[in-house]
């Protein structure tokens, strides 16, 4: 695109220059006729034609002179930005010959020497090794069991005023073991359980009989 300006630029410049040589030889030839002519009308016409041209002419060598110089700035900034390309030659490295190693024959060995500091072993006198005895473990007897104590019972005596029913079941429906007078002694047992509107415990009488009584007929000592 730029090379394009260029160029319009260069022709604009060179058609102002050629019209400026077309109006310097229209007023040189005017010149002369009004050298030929005698002074008078015909003369002062020619000086004026020869003015107009002398004017137009000095403005179209301006206008080419201006155009000619835009383009050889806008060629001069276009060199300078055109990167110089230095032309690189290719130089090929020979190729390395591959080193092959040297081949033992099958069969030979090569000497190995031994090592300049290897240590060498020192037995161990057997007189001064000393052997433990083996320790047999003792066997230990398991830890006896203990006992669990078990809890403490209460006792009570009946306190009804005139005894009461041991019962085969916590209920006043269920059927009676034994009727136990006002100030018999009992062992409390840990059952309890609600049923018919009491609370009922599992007694032992002295004779070894167990059975539910309820705990209104009843004194539990402290």
């Amino acid at each position: 695109m730029q090379a394009f300006v260029s160029v319009i630029i260069f022709i604009l410049g060179s058609i102002g220059i050629l019209i400026a040589l077309f109006f310097g030889l229209q007023a040189l030839s005017l010149h002369r006729e009004a050298r030929r002519e005698a002074y008078g009308f015909g003369q002062l016409r020619n000086k004026r034609s020869m003015q107009k041209y002398l004017v137009w002419a000095a403005l179209s060598l301006i206008v080419g002179l201006v155009f000619l110089g835009i383009d050889s700035f806008l060629s001069a900034g276009t060199e300078a930005a055109a990167p110089e390309l230095t032309p690189t030659m290719a130089v090929e490295t020979p190729e390395s010959e591959p080193v092959m190693a040297a081949e033992t024959p099958a069969g030979s060995e090569q000497d190995v020497p031994p090592a300049a500091n290897s240590p060498t072993p020192v037995p161990f006198p057997e007189s001064q090794v000393t052997v433990l005895p083996s320790v047999t473990p003792i066997p230990t007897d398991p830890p006896a069991p203990t006992d669990t104590p078990e809890p403490e019972l209460q006792t009570a005596v009946v306190a009804s005023g005139v005894g009461v029913y041991l019962r085969q079941e916590p209920s006043t429906s269920a059927p009676d073991l034994e009727w136990l007078l006002d100030g018999t002694s009992l062992t409390v047992l840990p059952e309890r359980t609600d049923a018919d509107g009491y609370t009922w415990v599992l007694v032992r009488t002295t004779d070894g009989i167990e059975g539910w009584v309820a705990t209104d007929f009843i004194k539990i000592a402290p």
